[in-house]
């Protein structure tokens, strides 16, 4: 049930299903006014939407301020979560980094500059 229950909200929480619904309510409503209204409602939709200074202004705002390492704590253990690495069976003896190789560095980093006692 709460799998169907998430593919459900997943699909309609898109923004291009909104848009969508939208302009097929413009094309189907037989009153002219609500379908000014749906096409009004669909280019803001996507013109909001679409909009890069928007997303951004979005991200930075939900984004964490950076801490300088001046700053940290100290803590006695560090926890580097998964996600990091990769195995490749045609090179066996060496550990490959995904996109979130700063988790590991940055621990490493407060390892060795005596803000963690164990990592």
């Amino acid at each position: 049930m709460f799998f169907i229950l998430s593919k459900t909200l997943d699909f309609l929480l898109i923004p291009t299903v909104w848009v969508l619904l939208l302009l097929f309510l413009a094309l189907f409503l037989k009153s002219v006014k609500w379908r000014r209204i749906s096409l009004i409602s669909a280019v803001l939709l996507v013109l909001l939407l679409s909009n890069s200074f928007l997303s951004n202004m979005a991200w930075y705002a939900w984004e964490c301020r950076p801490v300088p390492v001046s700053e940290v704590a100290h803590y006695d253990v560090a926890v580097v979560l998964t996600g990091v690495t990769t195995y490749h069976p045609a090179i066996p003896d060496r550990v490959h980094t995904n996109k979130g190789a700063d988790r590991l560095l940055h621990t490493l980093q407060l390892y060795r500059l005596g803000k963690v006692k164990k990592s």
